[in-house]
């Protein structure tokens, strides 16, 4: 019996035999003329996305949701949150665009082959409705704006639960709920075929209203911008006014003398905010916010301007030009 191994022999043949053991034998040969057995494939995952990628867009989409908690969440004021268009942008994001798209492009299409409607039913009933809501507006908001115990010239914001203050967030609701409602007169425009109507200054006058009061109503009800409500109701009411009598009386039209007399007023108006956001603006010792109070101030600036413009044109211009043509003809004659 051999103890050892000296030339590892031994060893060695151990090693072959166990190893031809644990291998399995190869398949048999193919015939001739036949194929071989196919061999089962090995399937392979599809490589993963890159961590880093996968990490940026968590990153990302997180970003996004806390962005959108501060801006119309946590920065909101949870008074207004609970009505029906405030607790988020998208719903009336979608009634803007619908209405952009319907008085430029939908509205004009769907209406090319059809013959203007007749909305004179529509229009005293509108106009009555709009007549009566402002005055409710201007009422309502002079008697909070009587009971408020601040300084004309700095009406601070108000974050309590009182009845005073519940009335004033619920009033500024209904005003932006009237802004809206706003929109329909561009509708009877389309509907009606008067394009002409159709200005830049009415659509941006029209849809930077609902975005302005939807801003106040949501994240400052009341205080010093609740003024622009009220003095905005009485030009709404005498305008208004106005188109109830055309309806009503469609050929007496041409004979109100005071439709320039609108322009005027809200020439003034816009005048009289102007003063009003400036007196708060400037004013170091007013807590109300100033990024509003500039954003208010710019935009009865730029108002002011272009229904300035429009009055020139519509109501100043063509007086020139009636009146060159008449010396003109006296020089000939």
């Amino acid at each position: 019996m051999l103890l050892s191994d000296p030339t590892g022999h031994l060893g060695l043949e151990t090693v072959r035999r166990r190893h031809r053991r644990d291998t399995p034998p190869d398949p048999s040969p193919a015939a001739p003329g036949t194929r071989p057995a196919p061999q089962p494939r090995t399937l392979t995952a599809s490589p993963a996305a890159p961590p880093m990628l996968d990490c940026k867009m968590t990153a990302v989409i997180k970003y996004s949701e806390d962005l959108y908690k501060y801006m119309f969440i946590e920065k909101s004021d949870p008074r207004a949150n609970q009505y029906f268009l405030i607790n988020s942008p998208g719903l009336l994001a979608s009634i803007l665009l619908f209405y952009y798209y319907f008085v430029y492009y939908g509205g004009r299409q769907w209406m090319e082959n059809r013959k203007p409607f007749n909305l004179n039913t529509f229009m005293v009933v509108y106009n009555a409705i709009q007549t009566v809501a402002n005055m409710y507006i201007f009422v309502k908001g002079m008697k909070l704006l009587i009971e408020f115990d601040a300084p004309f010239s700095c009406l601070h914001l108000t974050t309590t639960t009182t009845r005073h203050d519940w009335e004033v967030v619920s009033t500024t609701y209904l005003y932006f709920l009237l802004k809206i409602s706003d929109l329909t007169d561009t509708v009877f425009m389309v509907l009606r075929k008067n394009y002409h109507q159709i200005s830049f200054l009415h659509v941006y006058h029209h849809i930077g209203m609902v975005i302005g009061t939807w801003c106040v109503t949501k994240y400052i009800p009341g205080g010093h911008g609740a003024v622009v409500g009220i003095i905005n109701a009485i030009v709404h009411i005498v305008m208004y006014m106005y188109y109830l009598i055309c309806a009503l009386y469609p050929h007496y039209k041409a004979n109100i003398w005071w439709k320039k007399n609108i322009t005027q007023i809200q020439v003034i108006q816009f005048v009289v905010l102007s003063i009003h956001h400036a007196a708060a603006l400037f004013n170091p010792s007013c807590n109300y916010p100033k990024v509003p109070l500039a954003i208010f101030m710019s935009q009865a600036l730029l108002m002011f301007v272009l229904f300035s413009k429009f009055y020139i044109k519509t109501y100043i211009q063509p007086k020139k030009k009636t009146a060159s043509l008449n010396g003109n003809d006296k020089k000939q004659m």
